[in-house]
């Protein structure tokens, strides 16, 4: 006898049930129903998503960036958070020229990023920004196989979070002037926005993208 598959098997076990039904039998067609081998089997292990959108901020939002940054998001942040609740727009070329002129009023905002008083805190705030400042900050990233560019390109919220696992130092997002997400290899340098009680002159931060082996 021919092996039978798994297709024919469902097959005859729905014919029993029918001619059970008209029989006015259920028990031999419910047993052929439970014994019918699956038809569709679920792939586990599924490749994530890389996939992102540029979108332009519309305002300063904690941890994400400041009012006319244009970073990458994924797609359903856009979607359904930033640009449906008007913090954000689509990055589209006719924007560009609005996101400079956003970024370039940056310098004559009064707000300071890093704050210095008269109880010492003045003294702390350099410590920490020498310890920032002082050596690369390295960032390793899973090397894309057809660009040979990081995966996933490094961005201010992904730099804060490398920042305080390797140096403990909780940097607002907003003291990293991040034109653009690094999507390369190599060195990058990053402005930093400091008070100019802490630091005078402009500091930078040095990032490393290095290929994560």
């Amino acid at each position: 006898m021919a092996r039978r598959t798994g297709f024919e098997l469902c097959l005859n076990a729905g014919r029993g049930l029918f001619a059970g039904a008209r029989l006015g039998g259920a028990s031999s067609s419910s047993a052929g129903w439970m014994t019918c081998p699956a038809m569709y089997t679920q792939t586990r292990g599924a490749k994530k998503s890389t996939r992102r959108v540029e979108v332009m901020l519309t305002q300063d939002i904690p941890n994400l960036g400041r009012d006319g940054e244009v970073l990458e998001v994924k797609p359903g942040r856009a979607r359904n958070h930033l640009v449906p609740l008007k913090m954000a727009r689509y990055a589209t070329a006719d924007r560009l020229d609005e996101a400079a002129a956003r970024r370039a009023s940056w310098a004559d905002q009064t707000e300071t990023i890093v704050t210095a008083d008269d109880t010492g805190e003045t003294d702390a705030a350099r410590v920490a920004l020498n310890i920032l400042t002082g050596s690369k900050l390295v960032v390793k990233r899973i090397a894309s196989k057809d660009t040979k560019n990081p995966r996933v390109p490094v961005d201010a919220a992904a730099l804060v979070a490398e920042i305080l696992r390797q140096r403990k130092l909780q940097v607002d997002r907003r003291t990293l002037l991040v034109d653009k997400s690094l999507s390369t290899f190599g060195d990058h340098v990053v402005p930093l926005w400091i008070d100019n009680s802490v630091a005078p002159t402009q500091r930078v931060l040095t990032v490393t993208v290095e290929p994560k082996r």
